[in-house]
């Protein structure tokens, strides 16, 4: 089975004077499946507190691409997510083996993000997983389709997946080099949502 799925349109997280909201997701990929999980972003307005998880159990020959991204206020409304929390955890496994584990858990989110080392001023990022037999062959394509974007990225192969992770300032931005990335790993055109 072949399987795409995103999301009508940006999720979006108002504030929250109690617990957190919660956003769990969990995949399981048999043998011969390809399955492309992607959601359009999800906008945390100020004062929100989200707690979102991904796990995937996938067969050894199964193929995933997964992205999931986060932009902190409406910056267009001059919103900034100042204060909040959003922690987001990832766990992959293939063939019953942890092959990804990932936890980012930011505090005051604008803060955080000014600080050089975390944002450099960001308010988007994006975490794009690629998991299948060939996907480290596709890192050169991968960073040449970041090029020429306004958006800070990097993109890292190991066995038999490979990583990009992108920070911008611009939401605008983040979304033009998502939608590069689609466009080398699909093999076919973006969902007509993301367009």
């Amino acid at each position: 089975a072949r399987v795409a799925l995103t999301t009508q349109s940006a999720e979006k997280i108002y504030r929250s004077d109690g617990p957190s909201a919660r956003i769990e997701t969990s995949l399981r990929l048999e043998a011969g499946a390809a399955f492309d999980w992607l959601p359009q972003e999800t906008i945390l307005f100020d004062r929100a507190s989200l707690v979102r998880t991904l796990d995937v159990d996938m067969a050894a020959d199964a193929r995933l691409i997964a992205c999931e991204s986060v932009v902190f206020g409406r910056l267009a409304m001059g919103e900034t997510c100042a204060s909040g929390d959003f922690r987001d955890r990832w766990r992959v496994r293939r063939a019953g083996r942890l092959i990804f584990a990932e936890d980012v858990r930011l505090e005051a989110p604008a803060a955080a993000l000014d600080r050089p080392a975390i944002g450099a001023g960001a308010r988007a990022m994006a975490t794009l997983l690629h998991v299948a037999p060939d996907a480290p062959a596709r890192l050169d394509d991968c960073r040449t389709a970041l090029e020429n974007i306004d958006c800070e990225s990097g993109v890292s192969a190991l066995d038999g997946f490979l990583v990009a992770r992108l920070v911008s300032r611009s939401p605008e931005n983040l979304r033009l080099a998502i939608l590069a990335l689609f466009s080398h790993l699909l093999g076919r055109a973006a969902p007509r949502v993301w367009q």
